[in-house]
């Protein structure tokens, strides 16, 4: 008898446990729903996501580095015109 009663006792904790985390699960799939709509940026009245301001800021990066190796490849040439001048 004891066996019997320590048996549903098992299961009510393991349908309580299920029950604990669907509703765990459900919240969490509800929290990253939210996260995902809040990471919108105001820009010049336009709404843009994460991951378009991170490639403008990736391209931004990119831009910058191929002006400074034109600058430094310029000034290579300039001081290769002064070195060979002299």
């Amino acid at each position: 008898m004891c066996f019997i009663w320590r048996s549903l006792v098992q299961v009510q904790t393991g349908v309580i446990a299920e029950e604990e985390l669907a509703k765990i699960r459900a919240v969490e799939k509800l929290r990253a729903n939210q996260q995902i709509r809040s990471r919108r940026a105001v820009q010049k009245g336009e709404v843009i996501y994460a991951h378009q301001a991170r490639a403008v800021v990736s391209k931004k990066h990119e831009l910058d580095t191929r002006k400074q190796v034109e600058k430094a490849e310029k000034e290579i040439e300039r001081l290769q015109k002064v070195t060979l001048g002299e």
